[in-house]
């Protein structure tokens, strides 16, 4: 995924900077070279011009980490550089606790049985029971909503409830992503975050958020990639053409969301519009109609 969005902005923009840039600026010592772009961080539009900042930020870092543009730096990314090196602060270990609380699975968690399997292959003790135990780390894996909202309305104690980001197949990620409420205790964080640890794979813990990130990312990007279809400024087709050649994706957005399932894609949306009450969740007719009969994200009308 960091690869696919590095590349988003390695196309044009650097072309595009160099040649709005005077020579005179270019050139000359001192601050480093401010670019300006103006762009929506609100309203409908918002979540395009929030996700071409990320993409801007992260173009900063990777062209500073090679020595600036033609020889100078353009400010700061998501890092500060000390001699040419981004300085990341280390990832937190996981930690190392001798006696884990047994878990249980939401009935209604995404991807339940590839969780539980999952669960097992990580030698945690699984509930069964139709509700948790007193004792047991309660696990859920929404599509949109954050975690906060699944407690409420399951009826489970928030202060034992941890969710996992099952948007993707869990053996095609190099990362799990955990997020707790602001109801979960200290203990429970840190018992998710030891278990999830426990074969190597990174984990990464944030505080909750509808959509996590991965469903936040990609769920925009197709709904923006299917709203340019629906609105006739390209045929589909077209579309893939461009982002994959011209963009460096591996794949194009439709072929993204068909991966992912138009369905699974529509919960996000309709999930997070809900949580937060924001139209820029609001699916593109043409993944709602598309999801909800089942055709590929490709298909054009005859």
């Amino acid at each position: 995924m960091d690869n696919m969005r590095r590349k988003v902005i390695g196309t044009g923009t650097a072309a595009l900077v160099a040649a709005s840039v005077p020579g005179s600026l270019v050139f000359a010592q001192g601050t480093p070279i401010k670019i300006g772009m103006s762009m929506p961080q609100t309203g409908g539009l918002g979540a395009g011009g929030q996700a071409a900042l990320i993409g801007i930020r992260m173009w900063v870092d990777e062209v500073n980490a090679k020595g600036g543009l033609l020889g100078k730096k353009v400010g700061e990314g998501f890092y500060t550089y000390v001699q040419g090196v981004a300085q990341v602060s280390p990832e937190a270990s996981a930690p190392v606790l001798a006696d884990l609380p047994p878990v249980w699975v939401s009935p209604r968690a995404a991807r339940r049985a590839e969780l539980l399997q999952l669960l097992k292959n990580l030698g945690a003790h699984i509930e069964t029971g139709a509700s948790a135990s007193a004792q047991a780390l309660i696990l859920v894996a929404p599509l949109g909503f954050d975690v906060s909202t699944v407690a409420v309305v399951e009826r489970l104690d928030p202060s034992r409830t941890m969710g996992i980001d099952l948007l993707f197949d869990d053996a095609s990620t190099r990362r799990r992503v955990l997020a707790s409420n602001p109801a979960t205790r200290t203990d429970m964080r840190q018992a998710a975050h030891a278990l999830m640890a426990r074969d190597g794979k990174a984990v990464s813990l944030v505080r909750d958020s509808g959509g996590f990130v991965t469903q936040r990312v990609v769920a925009n990007i197709v709904n923006i990639a299917c709203d340019i279809c629906q609105q006739g400024i390209c045929s589909p087709a077209d579309l893939e053409i461009a982002v994959t050649l011209g963009l460096g994706y591996p794949l194009g957005p439709l072929a993204l969301g068909n991966l992912v399932g138009p369905s699974n894609l529509l919960e996000v949306l309709f999930n997070m519009q809900t949580v937060y009450g924001d139209p820029r969740y609001r699916p593109s007719p043409w993944l709602r109609r598309r999801g909800a009969i089942g055709l590929s994200l490709l298909h054009e009308e005859e």
